[in-house]
């Protein structure tokens, strides 16, 4: 498990936006990766629901969002 602030290990994965590769990404901007334990459970639409609630803040500090 990583803790905030921890580098995340270089990984290639699907997303919403297609293939994303994190070495692409790295230096260019803040990122944030949101992981969620799995679908259709009250822990993910909650956790989710709170990342679409901050996404405001997330905004104010431009990072790339993938989901």
């Amino acid at each position: 498990m990583l803790n905030p602030g921890d580098q995340a290990p270089i990984f290639q994965a699907d997303s919403t936006q297609g293939d994303i590769n994190l070495a692409d990404l790295l230096g260019q901007k803040p990122i944030v990766l949101i992981f969620y334990p799995m679908d259709e459970t009250p822990g993910c639409t909650k956790q989710l629901c709170a990342v679409r609630d901050a996404e405001s803040e997330y905004a104010e500090r431009g990072p790339s969002c993938l989901a």
